[in-house]
């Protein structure tokens, strides 16, 4: 059987695995490990260091940086696809697409989308840069794209409506939770507990978010349910938000409402969580809630359910599923019906237990090695 040449196009490599980072790394990992028979696969990366251990087993096409005072990125991709002479059987590309990709000798070339910036609750505020290189996918992607991949129903929809895109072109893969994302034993989370205290200064019992705190995160939302939480019911739990500071207008703002509510030592901003590290801090949480306004796919919950933790999340399309029935669903609007759900889960055995049983069924379906395979037979059609 002959080999088809795969080339991933981007940094993905060089940077933590989040959202489509994550889902060309686990690709590429997965068709090393499990389908190097059918495929080779190479990165195309700008030059400069890359210290990210896939990329040392795979070939790196380097592209030469041309300085300039505007445009140097734009300028050097353009010269590449010009120049270069190899041939490939499919090109895939992350997020965006850049002018001139077509004249690249590929086959194919495939988009991986993990989701587009529309939603009906919440719409995210893009910069211009961003717009223009969504208003180039729009009008390029009708020409030279041949396969688009979405992670989700509800953002293949989005995708195809945002982008005018032709539906027949667009696919889905479903992302996994890795291999580690496991129910523990009572020892193994017994040692996870120290762990979690001595390293990072979280102490059970705790309600985990796993979210960047940006704006369509909702984070505005879930302290304001845990504020009446705590007013109403006198539970020893603390709010953990794992996932990082990142954008300074709402953090701060976050930061300030946790002041206001007089809750500075019951919400805790977590530090960076090492990512061998988020399956305990699954493990050991009570609950999770993932009141979100917008995802793609929302890997929090299966990591969640994969091990044995209940969830409560968003009743937007996506989320509810990807939960598949296996967890609780709460309007993101409304922090009462938050405060009363998290409550229910945490008091009530009989429902904690159906959703620990239907969590761990539900995750099952996502698969990382299964997604690799559809992935190579979208390559093949």
């Amino acid at each position: 059987m002959k080999k088809i040449k795969v080339a991933f196009f981007g940094e993905d490599f060089s940077r933590k695995a989040k959202g489509t980072a994550l889902v060309v790394q686990k690709l590429t990992e997965q068709l090393l490990a499990n389908f190097s028979d059918q495929a080779e696969v190479v990165l195309i990366r700008k030059a400069g260091p890359c210290s990210h251990p896939l990329a040392e087993k795979i070939r790196n096409i380097e592209i030469k940086v041309y300085p300039s005072p505007i445009f140097s990125t734009l300028i050097s991709y353009l010269i590449f696809f010009i120049s270069n002479k190899e041939s490939f059987d499919a090109v895939i590309f992350n997020k965006f697409v850049y002018p001139g990709f077509w004249f690249l000798n590929s086959k194919k070339f495939v988009l991986l989308a993990y989701d587009a910036p529309a939603n009906l609750i919440y719409k995210e505020k893009l910069d211009l840069g961003t717009k223009l290189f969504y208003g180039f996918l729009g009008i390029a992607g009708k020409y030279f794209l041949d396969s688009v991949i979405a992670v989700s129903k509800d953002a293949r929809q989005a995708v195809i409506e945002y982008h005018h895109l032709n539906p027949d072109r667009v696919s889905i893969i479903y992302p996994a939770a890795g291999e580690n994302f496991k129910k523990y034993s009572e020892d193994a989370k017994e040692k996870s507990r120290k762990l979690l205290e001595d390293k990072y200064g979280i102490a059970k019992p705790f309600i985990l978010d796993v979210s960047r705190i940006e704006p369509h995160k909702n984070i505005h939302t879930l302290i304001e349910a845990f504020s009446l939480l705590k007013s109403a019911h006198p539970i020893p739990h603390k709010l953990v938000i794992a996932g990082g500071r990142h954008l300074p207008k709402y953090t701060s703002m976050i930061e300030a409402q946790i002041k206001s509510r007089n809750l500075n030592q019951d919400v805790i901003i977590a530090p960076y969580i090492e990512d061998e590290d988020m399956p305990a801090i699954y493990n050991l949480a009570d609950v999770l809630a993932f009141p979100s306004l917008l995802e793609g796919f929302g890997l929090p919950i299966v990591e969640a359910m994969s091990c044995g933790t209940p969830v409560i999340v968003s009743d937007i399309p996506v989320l509810a599923e990807v939960a598949g029935g296996a967890a609780v669903l709460a309007d993101p609007k409304d922090p009462q019906q938050w405060a009363d759900k998290i409550f229910e889960v945490l008091s009530n055995n009989s429902l904690r237990g159906d959703l620990i049983i239907k969590g761990l069924e539900r995750s099952k379906i996502f698969s990382w090695q299964d997604a690799a395979n559809k992935f190579l037979q979208i390559l093949k059609i």
